[in-house]
């Protein structure tokens, strides 16, 4: 299968170093205050190392909030990529392409559902223990018993 990112050995030393620089520099020097409490969560490189991908995620999930940091971390590129190219041993540095990350609140999301479920689980369990049959406790139909009364009307 092909893949967008590279996994090589250089690609990902590349990219752990644009980490560590990016997530200082997004902390530390842009001083945007649209930026507010920002994480970089992974960087990836392209296959020709002339990408960087660095995802990133807000403390406060809000459209409103993501819209703004997106739009003051695009503002920042060049600060950021020029602070990358002092670290990073390639030919040309490459170019950044932010994108936020949707992992966090997806995961937070699907732990909720599996809390979800698993308070239902036990509401179920609770159930079942204090369950009654809602008619006999044995369903099928059985003859009857004869009874001597029974002979004598023949």
């Amino acid at each position: 299968m092909h893949s967008k990112y590279s996994e090589t050995p250089r690609a990902q030393s590349i990219a752990h170093k644009i980490h560590r620089v990016a997530a200082h520099v997004i902390d530390n020097e842009l001083g945007d205050t649209r930026i507010g409490v920002t994480t970089v969560t992974d960087v990836k490189m392209s296959g020709d190392l002339q990408i960087a991908y660095i995802f990133w995620t807000t403390f406060a999930e809000s459209e409103s909030i993501v819209e703004d940091t997106a739009a003051a971390l695009e503002s920042g590129k060049g600060v950021v990529r020029r602070e990358i190219g002092k670290v990073v041993n390639t030919r040309l540095t490459p170019e950044l392409r932010f994108i936020h990350d949707e992992m966090p609140r997806e995961s937070a999301e699907l732990a909720n559902e599996f809390q979800k479920a698993r308070l239902a689980d036990e509401e179920l369990d609770k159930l079942r223990k204090t369950a009654q049959f809602a008619g006999d406790a044995n369903p099928y139909k059985e003859p009857k018993a004869k009874s001597i009364a029974d002979d004598n009307e023949l």
